[in-house]
């Protein structure tokens, strides 16, 4: 059975991800991903099977929390939304970006 499909009830982007991490699951690795893969329910994943990961997040990603604000903020302003181990923050220093 192909790894690839061993996640298939996950989206494509998780799934790809799974499958390039099967190895090193569970063995306490740091993973950072680039932004198109990047989702709160893959960190929720990867630290079940004991990896930490880190990255940028879409601000229009689905699953993003709820009430989690996709309007700008303000210079200085910090929001953070933590959910066991995994947190979420977005604020702004000198501009605002594209991301969470």
């Amino acid at each position: 059975m192909s790894l690839l499909r061993e996640h298939s009830s996950y989206p494509q982007s998780t799934a790809v991800v799974l499958h390039l991490l099967h190895r090193f699951l569970n063995r306490g690795f740091c993973v950072t991903v680039d932004n198109y893969y990047m989702s709160p329910s893959l960190a929720d994943i990867l630290v079940r099977k004991k990896a930490d990961i880190y990255d940028i997040l879409r601000s229009n990603r689905k699953d993003l929390p709820p009430g989690f604000p996709k309007e700008k903020v303000e210079k200085g302003q910090c929001i953070a939304y933590q959910r066991g181990k995994v947190m979420v923050l977005k604020w702004k220093d000198k501009r605002n970006s594209k991301y969470a």
